[in-house]
């Protein structure tokens, strides 16, 4: 019976089969959780065999979220969504988004649409696939380490204690590098800076920050800027890494401070 059973299954094309396998009672390995997971976007391949393949995939991902939202990465834009689930049918819906101006060959549109057009998910070999509507193609994602050891960031924002989320001043720069000792340093825009942190799965506690001390008196709000970094920082609870962007927030769920991966 399986045997004739795989053989039909075989003549309904290899995503079915791999889906359908997938479910079998008694298979061994658990396939990854759907949600949680941040996918970066690895290839397209359309049933007339055109293949789209982004240059960084870190530019193009997804985080399907536990209650039901959706985080998208899509090249220089940040769209957010919900989707639903039912068996191994998914479909997605998009909402707002940033409105940057990306390269003349980004496939930020191209990526963001071939999402709406989700039907079917299933796992092989860690990664995650996505067949489109009307049988028309594959998307191909690729896991994203959640490590945070070796990887150094930007920040964009920070929170200013008094309940809001500031950009960084001009001509300032502040940076946040995590090594695999347990440290985490950079400059808070004037002054150097280190602490210890611990990593928990997506929960992160860092330490008091200890800081030299310079002072600088240009640009104005410097060093103002400085200490809310350091507070803010302190405070941190959780993080979440999409694509080449990263935010903390507090246990309370207020963003602490945002980033962008630092450039090599």
């Amino acid at each position: 019976m399986v045997i004739f059973l795989v053989a039909v299954l075989a003549l309904l094309g290899e995503p079915f089969l791999t889906y359908a396998l997938a479910t079998e009672p008694g298979q061994t390995g658990t396939p990854p959780d759907l949600s949680g997971t941040v996918w970066q976007w690895q290839q397209t391949l359309m049933n007339d065999d055109d293949k789209v393949v982004p240059d960084n995939p870190v530019n193009y991902a997804v985080q399907f979220m536990a209650d039901g939202t959706v985080a998208v990465q899509a090249d220089c834009n940040r769209v957010h969504g919900t989707y639903t689930v039912d068996g191994n049918a998914i479909t997605i819906a998009l909402g707002p988004s940033t409105m940057a101006a990306c390269p003349e060959d980004s496939l930020g549109e191209r990526f963001a649409g071939q999402l709406v057009g989700a039907a079917i998910y299933f796992f092989r070999s860690g990664d995650l696939y996505v067949d489109l509507k009307y049988d028309s193609g594959t998307m191909r994602f690729g896991p994203q380490s959640s490590e945070l050891a070796g990887t150094s960031w930007v920040v964009t924002g920070h929170n200013n204690g008094r309940g809001g989320v500031v950009s960084s001043i001009i001509s300032t720069e502040m940076t946040t590098a995590f090594s695999a000792d347990g440290t985490v340093s950079g400059s808070a825009g004037c002054n150097r800076y280190s602490a210890g942190y611990q990593i928990d799965g997506n929960g992160i506690s860092i330490g008091l920050p200890i800081a030299t001390r310079r002072f600088c008196a240009e640009p104005e709000g410097i060093m103002k800027q400085e200490q809310e970094y350091l507070t803010a920082l302190g405070t941190a609870a959780t993080y979440r890494m999409t694509g080449e962007r990263m935010e903390m927030r507090t246990a309370e769920g207020s963003i602490i401070a945002t980033f962008e991966a630092a450039k090599r």
